[in-house]
């Protein structure tokens, strides 16, 4: 062989190698979605499911839904008013107080539940001494509006403190604890954090149904006692809802942020 027909055979060499190089060179992974959103026969509402990776970017944590007797109070601003002079019952052991509030207000207090006058106080200053009113506040009851001067019975209530040393001055700001309706009832509950609202101002939560799935159903907040909604509606009791990423979660079911 010359030298020549050599140095064509070492090209064709080469080039064979690289070609076979080049086609074994293993093809570029697919790229995989963080989020699977797929649509849910006859809803509207879409079913997510998350790969591993992305839950533990978002943080994901959940809960389970509370049901459980729930006390519904709350507390107004009142004043102390004296006893009516004409009332035979008045002594100094009796004190009335007064709230006031709108007539639909007026409609959620249970009258029937003692309520708890608590005063303002100094928490660095300790009451002493035998007139001094517990510090736990003072039990008084509802009473039909007595013969005060100017009072209006569609938008003022009275309470009756009836004990001895109770402590309170006539023109004492003070705050009455009242019960509300509902007080006491089996209720529904979720962290605020579990509660997602869309554009149309409905409220929703995300459950949990399996590992990395989440759905999300439709709730009815009644009120919000601390950090928890109560609820009048939604999923049964201890099921799993997500706590932490339930915003992150609405995004990527209806495309926010695309």
């Amino acid at each position: 062989m010359n030298r020549n027909n050599l140095i064509l055979l070492t090209i064709l060499m080469l080039a064979s190698l690289a070609l076979s190089a080049c086609a074994q060179k293993p093809a570029a992974a697919a790229k995989i979605a963080p989020v699977k959103v797929e649509a849910i026969q006859g809803s509207k509402i879409k079913r997510l499911t998350l790969i591993s990776d992305a839950a533990k970017r978002l943080d994901i944590k959940t809960t389970a839904v509370r049901e459980e007797p729930f006390a519904r109070t709350r507390k107004i601003g009142g004043e102390v008013v004296s006893m009516p002079t004409a009332s035979a019952a008045a002594d100094a052991n009796q004190i009335l107080v007064r709230v006031s509030l709108s007539p639909s207000d007026m409609q959620q207090i249970v009258r029937a539940e003692p309520a708890m006058v608590l005063r303002f106080t100094n928490p660095n200053l300790k009451p002493t001494g035998p007139a001094a009113a517990p510090a736990l506040g003072i039990t008084a009851k509802f009473v039909q509006t007595p013969a005060v001067a100017d009072a209006d019975p569609e938008t003022e209530l009275y309470f009756l403190v009836d004990q001895p040393n109770h402590g309170l001055a006539t023109g004492q700001a003070v705050f009455v604890q009242v019960a509300l309706a509902g007080n006491g009832k089996l209720s529904k509950a979720v962290p605020f954090s579990a509660v997602v609202y869309d554009k149309d101002g409905n409220a929703w939560t995300y459950t949990n149904p399996e590992s990395l799935v989440y759905i999300r159903a439709p709730i009815n907040v009644d009120y919000f006692e601390g950090d928890l909604a109560i609820l009048t509606e939604g999923p049964a009791a201890g099921t799993m809802i997500v706590t932490v990423g339930a915003s992150e979660l609405y995004g990527a079911e209806v495309g926010v942020g695309k």
